[in-house]
């Protein structure tokens, strides 16, 4: 009989070491943030592919575009010590685009960048939006006086995602 509670014990206690075992927690989801997506106004004139083709696809107007993420949440990799988002644009209209970024739920939350100098006045150009912190923000990027509003879900990636 002791031999069976001993079994019994053990199989309890290493069931309750296993099952507490630390797990990563599950990565921020945008839920209540109506994310931009791309498929909403394709630019599929646009060749080049600066971030992976797999999970970014090209939204804009006839001024200027962005390689948004396919689901709407940009990865920060977490490698990263900061939420800086690498944020890839394409110019039919000359000039360097403005950049403000707001949190949708937080509208005190607010960050401004430019588009990169150096990549001519039309075409591809980069620029680093610097977040301040996980969550919901509308950017709203400036262009030769016309405007792009989009909105996008930014956090760290989780263990297992490929970012950005």
């Amino acid at each position: 009989m002791k031999v069976g509670r001993r079994a019994t014990t053990c199989a309890f206690l290493s069931l309750a070491v296993a099952c507490s075992a630390p797990t990563p927690a599950p990565a921020a989801t945008p839920t209540g943030c109506a994310v931009t997506l791309p498929a909403s106004a394709p630019r599929s004139d646009i060749g080049e592919k600066p971030l992976p083709a797999d999970r970014f696809s090209w939204f804009g107007n006839d001024d200027f575009a962005v390689d948004l993420p396919n689901d709407g949440v940009y990865r920060v990799p977490r490698a990263n010590t900061n939420l800086e988002a690498k944020v890839a644009w394409w110019r039919y209209a000359s000039g360097n685009i403005d950049i403000v970024a707001e949190r949708a739920d937080q509208p005190i939350e607010r960050v401004s960048a430019r588009s990169s100098e150096g990549y001519g006045s039309t075409g591809f150009v980069p620029s680093a939006v610097m977040f301040s912190s996980d969550g919901c923000w509308r950017v709203t990027a400036s262009l030769a006086g016309r405007q792009l509003v989009f909105v996008m879900f930014v956090r760290r990636a989780a263990e297992n995602e490929r970012a950005p």
